[in-house]
């Protein structure tokens, strides 16, 4: 595959399967690089990202609705469930929506507020590392990336641990 080509799919089996590599060379070489195929820009240095963020007039959020409608023939209908849950995420809304509810999140979410849920996050986290078995293959992301914050934010919520269906609350 041609290296243009190459960096401009990001959706390839080789990026999604080894994305370090991928972002590696963009960091390297194009640090602030433009995906002609998803219409936008890959940023891979704190500094660039940073400034963009602090840009929010000059640097759009809204790429779900663009991205979806850029994929292959098939593919839409493949990962429509992906892109119905993360059009929803705020990180991914412009303002004023993005503002809104970033002030309806940051009082709870402050380092001092956060510092009365330590021992249950210690306690979640310790249960899942528990279940891990020596020498059994484990998917590190399904089975802990996600299911970490997920239980956090439940028990944040109130929601009782036998009340969560993790599979249908996911798409909130």
């Amino acid at each position: 595959m041609h290296t243009t080509e190459y960096l401009n799919d990001m959706m390839t089996r080789d990026v999604m399967n080894d994305p370090h590599t991928y972002y590696h060379h963009l960091r390297a070489h194009d640090p602030v690089y433009w995906n002609e195929k998803w219409g936008g820009w890959v940023l891979t240095r704190y500094n660039d990202i940073v400034k963009v963020l602090r840009d929010p007039a000059g640097w759009s959020s809204q790429r779900i609705k663009y991205l979806s409608e850029e994929m292959r023939p098939g593919d839409e209908i493949k990962f429509k469930p992906i892109f119905d849950v993360l059009a929803n995420w705020f990180i991914f809304k412009d303002q004023p929506d993005h503002t809104r509810i970033r002030r309806l999140l940051n009082p709870v979410l402050t380092p001092i507020a956060l510092e009365k849920y330590e021992p249950r996050i210690r306690q979640i986290v310790h249960s899942v590392i528990d279940r891990i078995e020596a020498g059994k293959k484990y998917d590190m992301v399904k089975e802990f990336s996600y299911l970490i914050p997920l239980t956090v934010i439940l028990n944040m919520l109130g929601i009782p641990e036998a009340d969560k269906d993790r599979d249908d609350i996911k798409y909130w």
